[in-house]
């Protein structure tokens, strides 16, 4: 043991060695940085900017310049974006429009080759106009001619029957009497028995045909060709709209009485 070193008595602690108290700063300031021990860390310490004002200035117009120049890009590439936009809406547009020009001269075309139809049609329907104003006043005739000589008594025929009707550009037979209502026409016959018949009953059959009313028998003569008696009635009835066919009736008739 050297003899400069100072012996300690047995079981005493050992006393730690003090350090020189050093305000906080200057703490900050001795720590070690970079891996270098002692090393003072200077950007802890207080500083001031030495510079002048110039350079200052410039440095901060060249900053503010540098945001002008990076909003400008921005700007222009937003600038950009929407004239592509505009011009891609645009070129859409224009293919619907060279679309729907070339669809209008199909359809022209088409037009040029169905040109005439509109034409047929219309003489289709002037055809049709004249066939139901000519026509709907038909009558089946052979109808009416069978029923009507169905009521004349077993022992008679009918000799002869003419029609006085209405017609396309004829208005019809004349009204008859106060009793008699308007009809469209009037057939009048002549029939031939060999007795006398109920001629009360006759008429009510006449009357009960669809289409025929009011009846009447205007004379009656007798004559006895070869020892023959032989008894002459004439008579009318009158036609009414029943005694139409009703095949070829106008339109506006049809849709009146829907």
């Amino acid at each position: 043991m050297s003899l400069l070193t100072k012996s300690k008595p047995e079981g005493e602690a050992p006393v730690k060695e003090k350090k020189p108290f050093l305000p906080v700063s200057k703490k900050a300031a001795q720590k070690p940085t970079g891996g270098k021990a002692g090393a003072i860390d200077y950007s802890r310490l207080p500083q001031v900017n030495l510079l002048p004002l110039e350079i200052i200035e410039k440095r901060n117009l060249k900053a503010l310049q540098v945001k002008i120049a990076g909003y400008f890009v921005l700007f222009l590439i937003l600038l950009i974006a929407v004239f592509a936009a505009v011009q891609f809406e645009k070129h859409i547009a224009q293919g619907r429009y060279d679309d729907a020009i070339k669809e209008t001269q199909q359809l022209k075309t088409e037009e040029a080759k169905y040109a005439e139809v509109p034409l047929v049609l219309s003489q289709i329907g002037k055809s049709e106009t004249a066939v139901r104003d000519g026509m709907y006043r038909e009558v089946l005739w052979k109808d009416y001619i069978g029923a009507i000589g169905s009521t004349v008594p077993a022992d008679g025929i009918i000799k002869s029957l003419t029609v006085d009707a209405a017609e396309l550009n004829s208005p019809g037979p004349k009204e008859g009497d106060l009793l008699q209502g308007n009809s469209i026409g009037e057939l009048s016959f002549v029939a031939n028995l060999k007795s006398l018949p109920d001629t009360t009953a006759w008429a009510e059959k006449l009357e009960s045909i669809p289409g025929l009313e009011d009846a009447r028998f205007e004379s009656a003569t007798y004559f006895a060709p070869d020892g023959d008696l032989t008894y002459e009635f004439t008579g009318t009835v009158r036609l009414t709209e029943d005694a139409y066919s009703g095949r070829f009736e106008p339109k506006d008739v049809t849709e009146g009485d829907k």
